[in-house]
């Protein structure tokens, strides 16, 4: 069974960037917090907190994948109690297939969507920053986990987790919305240009034949729940921070009589 989960400020940021915490904190306080609230969070969502594992994004095309399943497993199975967490990856897109289940792909983010694609036997996730769906991230995800599963698009299945909403504003035409499909997306109204991401990647998705498309509802901006980079940057201190979106594949429970 495929588990897709979020975090919020309840759960405190779930990055351990500096910028975060109280300046009193040292760096070794910082990673311990963290640590502690992931493994909390784990017993929450159930999965091992040791068992996140977060890609280090390249951000670059033509786009990356890398599926884990083979080195991460070996590595769990040398080390089984090794933090993912402390893995640095690089690329662009994370798969998982079904043969390493409870191990959680994930990103800290605070607007920008994560967008889970999946088969019956394969997860692929990408963080989607708006510059990433300019460069249309989104089909290639749909791409590689395609390619690794063997499926068929109209076999796939999405998720697009919470992101920045309505209020998702910019002064001056952004210059990363490059692509002519930010025309269907991007309106000019009396307060600037409103940026409409979760369509954009739904449009994307749907492109390559996915039938199954949800999304959260969330507007990460206007949620008092959730961290908002957006809202932090225009004023409002309580939006500092980063939540976390994830998907994995639960472990079989084994059926008692």
């Amino acid at each position: 069974m495929i588990k897709i989960f979020n975090s919020n400020i309840s759960n405190g940021p779930m990055s351990g960037k500096k910028d975060f915490y109280s300046d009193t904190l040292s760096r070794e306080e910082i990673i311990k917090d963290l640590k502690i609230r992931r493994q909390k969070l784990g017993k929450l969502k159930g999965f091992d907190g040791n068992r996140l594992i977060v890609p280090l994004v390249t951000n670059r095309k033509p786009f990356t994948y890398h599926d884990i399943t083979e080195e991460v497993g070996d590595l769990l199975n040398e080390y089984p109690e090794y933090d993912l967490w402390d893995l640095d990856i690089p690329c662009d897109i994370m798969i998982v297939r079904s043969n390493l289940k409870g191990v959680v792909l994930s990103y800290p983010v605070a607007d920008c969507p994560v967008v889970v694609v999946s088969s019956k036997d394969t997860i692929g996730i990408a963080h989607c920053s708006s510059e990433m769906i300019d460069k249309e991230l989104p089909i290639s995800l749909v791409d590689a986990v395609s390619k690794v599963s063997k499926a068929k698009d109209s076999e796939l299945s999405a998720y697009i987790g919470p992101c920045a909403g309505y209020n998702y504003v910019y002064e001056t035409y952004p210059r990363w919305a490059t692509n002519p499909e930010w025309n269907y997306f991007i309106e000019e109204t009396d307060k600037g240009y409103r940026i409409d991401i979760r369509r954009a990647v739904m449009s994307q998705l749907m492109k390559r034949n996915i039938k199954f498309v949800t999304t959260s509802t969330i507007d990460t901006i206007s949620d008092p729940s959730f961290y908002s980079n957006y809202a932090y940057k225009h004023g409002d201190e309580s939006k500092k921070g980063r939540f976390l979106v994830g998907a994995y594949f639960d472990k079989e429970k084994v059926k008692t009589r």
